[in-house]
């Protein structure tokens, strides 16, 4: 089944390339979701002058496979009717601070 995952803003560049570079729609593809690390230079708030190394990870997006387009239309239908339903019953509730 389909999964949400909630992600920094660091992983939209990669996750949207991921998407576009698709070779079947978003709905039919089995995604394999790995982590890079990565590390960002940033000044050293405790010690002024100084610069300290910030530890992050990045999604890898690989495809592992595809569904039928059969499956994929559940899929797609099942997704979209259940987020327009919890959208409409006022279930979804995205909070601006996080």
């Amino acid at each position: 089944m389909p999964l949400m995952i909630r992600t920094s803003a660091s992983a939209i560049k990669p996750i949207r390339a991921f998407l576009l570079n698709l070779t079947v729609p978003y709905w039919r593809a089995v995604v394999k979701i790995g982590l890079k690390k990565e590390t960002a230079t940033a000044p050293d708030l405790s010690n002024p002058g100084k610069m300290v190394e910030n530890p992050y990870s990045v999604p890898v997006l690989t495809l592992a496979g595809t569904i039928s387009r059969d499956a994929g239309d559940i899929v797609f239908d099942t997704v979209k009717s259940n987020i327009e339903s919890l959208w409409n019953s006022g279930s979804i509730d995205i909070a601006a601070t996080e």
